[in-house]
């Protein structure tokens, strides 16, 4: 996504890139081929510029207005699986299979700082939002925050029980969350200890961390979504169930929905705070590969193996909608009554209350 606009930078299998506006349905570019293989990319922030990977061990840096590469390759000894700009645009970084990370000037393609060094293949490569820090996480079983002017070392690495497949800061830049096999941990990037409990998630697929860094989604193989606390390490939703195996998620800016995409070829909008759908699946999607939402939270944007591949969907509604069971739950948690099975109205039992109004305060928060 372009963060400042209905922009979508899209990959193609014919290994081209290009720019597209969701609301003219245009490009308003030319389309880039990459015929070595695209393996990562990025969009700048201004909306100009793409890094893109290839399958070998450069990365290259293309002009979005011109379709003509920028400065020189980004070259590496391994493969580049991973590349980002920074936020504002100055500076790429790119972590390789040979180990290590590296800064990049934008315009000319020069090394910056020093290289940065994993004991095994860079998994992750992540600007904070404020672009003063770059996190890097690695199969030697660390995550690492580093000067991103310098390359230096910023404090000790956040160190796993097992190798690092997903990090990321959340969107106030305060906390990182980290993913291995089957297990979620939540870090203070000021200070880089653990917060609260590990998340223990048996057939974890996908993750993510809500804007204000107080809870993690989760998405698996056995087909459910959940919410978590970071602090309890436990649950904050009922389970969010799809017919098939869920391949993305994500919360929207406001923290407030959650988008799943599944393998059953449906996308579905959820209450972060119960869990509770609303409306009904996005359908015709395909085996979904990814989804989010638009930087403003009123669209989502789906990708798949669909026709098209790429869609768009209004989500403007959700934001006032509430699922029948979110509204009684939230009805009781304020009156302490509920509609019985006859349909009366009775007090809810004192301790009941509490852990629902507990519940639902927490995933307000």
């Amino acid at each position: 996504w372009s963060p400042s606009g209905p922009r979508v930078l899209v990959t193609t299998y014919e290994n081209t890139i290009r720019l597209w506006d969701l609301d003219t349905g245009r490009a308003p570019g030319p389309a880039i081929s990459q015929p070595e293989g695209i393996q990562a990319v990025d969009l700048s922030r201004d909306e100009t510029r793409a890094v893109a990977s290839d399958w070998g061990t450069v990365a290259r840096v293309w002009d979005l207005r011109t379709g003509g590469p920028v400065g020189k390759p980004l070259q590496h000894e391994g493969l580049v699986v991973q590349a980002a700009f920074s936020p504002d645009g100055r500076r790429v970084a790119t972590g390789s299979a040979d180990l290590s990370v590296r800064l990049w000037d934008a315009d000319t393609g020069a090394p910056v700082g020093n290289a940065m060094r994993h004991g095994s293949p860079v998994t992750v490569v992540a600007f904070s939002p404020d672009g003063r820090t770059l996190l890097t996480a690695s199969g030697d079983k660390t995550a690492r925050l580093w000067n991103a002017a310098t390359g230096d070392p910023v404090g000790k690495p956040l160190v796993h029980a097992s190798g690092v497949i997903g990090a990321s800061f959340s969107g106030d830049g305060r906390r990182i969350l980290t993913a291995t096999s089957g297990r979620l941990d939540c870090w203070d990037a000021g200070t880089g200890r653990s917060v609260g409990k590990p998340i223990q998630v048996e057939w974890l697929w996908q993750s993510a961390i809500s804007p204000d860094g107080k809870r993690a989604l989760t998405g698996g193989t056995d087909r459910v979504a959940r919410v978590w606390s970071v602090e309890t390490g436990e649950p904050l939703s009922k389970p969010m169930v799809h017919d098939l195996w869920i391949a993305a998620v994500a919360f929207s800016p406001d923290g407030t929905l959650v988008l799943t995409g599944s393998w059953d070829m449906t996308a579905r909008l959820w209450d972060a705070a119960t869990g509770e759908p609303l409306g009904r699946p996005i359908p015709g999607c395909g085996g979904v590969v990814a989804a989010g939402f638009t930087p403003d939270g009123r669209r989502a944007c789906i990708r798949s193996w669909g026709d098209p591949p790429i869609r768009t969907e209004d989500v403007s509604w959700a934001y006032t909608a509430m699922s029948p069971r979110a509204l009684l739950d939230r009805t009781g948690a304020i009156t302490q009554r509920r509609v019985d099975r006859t349909g009366s109205i009775e007090p809810i039992p004192l301790v009941e209350w509490r852990t629902l109004a507990s519940r639902l305060s927490e995933a307000a928060r």
